[in-house]
């Protein structure tokens, strides 16, 4: 069975085509040929409104599924983003928690630090006196050294 848009045309054709009459409007065609593609009409006339009907009907089931798998993307798109800000969550307080704990190590530093300085000062002021000590000691031997010789100097007579 041909289109029914391609029988319709085929009539205008045949219409169009026909024969003018002299003094009036009419025209002339081939009755047996516009009976055939009126009877080819007729018969896809049913089948083109059932067509139709089958496209509304199809239409609404078309843009039923479209609603259906446009939510379907929509609740897996509000999933996707929840799940990302969640991880954007997790990352910032992983990174909060990570800046709080250098925070900390840089306290712990600087303390270890400065206890490390007041230790070494402790052992340089200890080194000092013990070397002050020795100082002491060293110029006590030294002076107890020039008054032997001094002594032995005046104990002995000298020679000439």
């Amino acid at each position: 069975m041909e289109n029914l848009n391609i029988l319709v045309a085929k009539l205008e054709d045949e219409i169009k085509n026909g024969k003018k009459t002299m003094f009036s409007n009419k025209i002339i065609v081939d009755e047996m040929k516009c009976a055939e593609l009126l009877s080819a009409i007729q018969l896809a006339l049913p089948t083109a409104i059932k067509e139709s009907q089958y496209v509304i009907q199809d239409k609404d089931k078309i843009i039923s599924e479209a609603k259906q798998r446009a939510n379907l993307i929509i609740e897996e798109a509000q999933k996707k983003a929840n799940y990302l800000i969640d991880q954007s969550s997790v990352l910032k307080q992983a990174d909060m928690e990570a800046q709080d704990i250098i925070g900390k190590a840089k306290q712990c530093n600087a303390m270890y630090e400065k206890e490390m300085q007041n230790r070494l000062d402790e052992m340089l002021k200890t080194t000092e006196n013990n070397v002050k000590e020795i100082m002491s000691v060293v110029r006590d031997a030294r002076e107890c050294l020039r008054e032997s010789v001094n002594n032995t100097d005046k104990k002995q007579p000298r020679k000439y």
